[in-house]
């Protein structure tokens, strides 16, 4: 054999072999590979052995026979349950096809809904100029970064970019930068960084 892929394909064809299933072509192909190969004609025997055992016990019952058996069995036992068990099953169905159709409505109302442009405003803005740039420390919590902006009347305009740089810009446009930033340095247990643009 030429690969260890080949092997696998004839470990795969072996039951077949055993069956007798297998085309002319296939049946010789297996055959040559356990003329090379003793531990695949060892499985072959194995599996004839477990072939002839099955057939030898035809009494045993698949698992098949036993679960058809069982459901015949509870229909003719419990006809009306069977069919009410029918009827929940039909309620259920109904009852999400329902919801389904109105979540299907609203998608589509909600999809024909469209905003003006001048409904929202984009919370960062480009301009560099009225702006502080900081960066939090990391075990600062948020309940003390809001109380901070809040005491000094700040709000985030724009971050965190991709290094932990937020954007922060005071309520009042003549706000003095350079005296707010001072201020923000000295809150050291808050910001690693404070910096102007």
């Amino acid at each position: 054999m030429s690969s260890e892929l080949d092997r696998q394909h004839i470990i795969e064809l072996l039951p077949f072999w055993v069956n007798g299933t297998l085309s002319q072509d296939e049946r010789d192909m297996v055959e040559a590979a356990m003329a090379q190969d003793p531990s695949l004609r060892q499985e072959a025997e194995m599996l004839s052995l477990v072939r002839a055992t099955m057939q030898q016990q035809s009494d045993v019952q698949s698992p098949g026979d036993l679960g058809l058996a069982r459901l015949r069995r509870v229909i003719e036992d419990n006809p009306q349950q069977v069919l009410e068990g029918r009827s929940r099953t039909r309620r259920y169905i109904l009852s999400f096809s329902s919801g389904l159709a109105a979540a299907l409505a609203l998608l589509a109302v909600l999809g024909n809904f469209r905003a003006s442009e001048d409904v929202y405003e984009l919370a960062s803005s480009n301009d560099d100029t009225a702006n502080i740039v900081v960066s939090f420390r990391p075990d600062v919590t948020q309940a003390s970064m809001a109380s901070l902006l809040q005491m000094h009347e700040l709000v985030i305009v724009d971050g965190p970019s991709a290094i932990g740089l937020y954007r922060l810009s005071p309520l009042d446009p003549d706000a003095d930068l350079e005296q707010l930033a001072g201020t923000l340095r000295s809150e050291t247990d808050v910001f690693e960084s404070v910096d102007l643009p």
